[in-house]
């Protein structure tokens, strides 16, 4: 009964609020209070043009949507939409600024949620849409003052993926992923600062990045001890094992081989592995997907700790 005969085109919580946009020819977007659960009570309702496929809190008062801008009697779509809700009171979301970006038919936002790039702190917002002559990828800021959006980067983005692009930073510098290219930019000024090929991506990978697979990749005729040593092979700055085996609770199984260890001890070892070369970006590949519940919430504890410790 929320709104008939419309979809449910995007949802977020927050404590027990939840945000629901729903799209026939507008873009309705409730604020539901779910304190009971049995009684959810709609407390606030805004009706624009367009819908938001994608929303993310920016702070604790802002609701950041991503999507696309409709002709209100046509429903012709008019390109992208950046929009951002005031959701200071529950009861009356407003509207506080908008973006379309008319050069652009449609983004991954609404299928792949890790293709956008949130970082309120550090006040930029980063994804990539489609245009007649390929993919861009855009990174904006929010003007609090102004209430509008800046452009800091409106770049086409090279090489081939089926994976989908990514955009990640280190410090103040983006590195834009598609494929086997890393492109970097300023993510002030927004200027390329360089980029990467096969080699040099082989290179970056070895020395910034740590993986942690699903099925944990684990060398199967080395020990617990042999496989995390692996990792340290690739740094020149490499953690001391045996406190790393301590801290992952490995310490006792160092000798065992992986066919002697229940999941959460191959993935400990796996996240060990990553982690002990000392890489500035570690990269998680589902980490729970083969694992149960409990161990599941224990292993991303883990991740947590080790990444707040290193």
């Amino acid at each position: 009964n929320l709104a008939k005969g419309e979809s449910i085109y995007s949802v977020r919580f927050m404590g027990e609020t939840g945000y629901f946009v729903t799209y026939e020819q507008v873009d309705p977007l409730f604020s539901v209070d779910l304190s009971d659960p049995e009684k959810p009570k709609i407390l606030g309702k805004l009706k624009i043009p367009g819908f938001s496929e994608y929303l993310h809190f920016y702070g604790e008062d802002k609701l950041l949507g991503i999507g696309m801008s409709t002709d209100e009697e046509s429903g012709m779509s008019e390109g992208v939409k950046v929009t951002m809700f005031d959701i200071l009171d529950r009861a009356d979301v407003k509207e506080e600024a908008t973006l379309v970006l008319d050069d652009l038919y449609r983004t991954n936002a609404a299928y792949d949620y890790k293709s956008v790039l949130v970082d309120a702190a550090k006040n930029r917002i980063g994804f990539s849409g489609y245009s007649q002559n390929g993919e861009t990828y855009c990174l904006l800021t929010y003007n609090e003052k102004e209430k509008k959006f800046d452009t800091i980067l409106k770049e086409d983005i090279n090489g081939n993926t089926s994976q989908g692009v990514r955009g990640i930073y280190i410090e103040d510098t983006l590195y834009v992923i598609s494929g086997n290219i890393i492109e970097a930019y300023d993510m002030n000024s927004g200027e390329k600062t360089g980029d990467m090929k096969e080699k040099a991506l082989t290179l970056y990978r070895r020395k910034h990045l740590g993986y942690v697979f699903q099925m944990y990749n684990l060398i199967p005729n080395l020990n617990v001890k042999e496989n995390i040593e692996v990792g340290a092979y690739l740094s020149n700055k490499a953690l001391d094992i045996d406190e790393l085996l301590h801290t992952l609770g490995l310490y006792e199984h160092r000798h065992k081989l992986p066919n002697q260890l229940s999941g959460g001890q191959q993935q400990r070892t796996a996240i060990g592995r990553a982690i002990v070369k000392n890489p500035d970006i570690l990269l998680c590949d589902e980490p729970t997907g083969a694992l149960d519940y409990n161990t599941s919430k224990e292993i991303l504890k883990l991740i947590e700790q080790v990444n707040q410790k290193y």
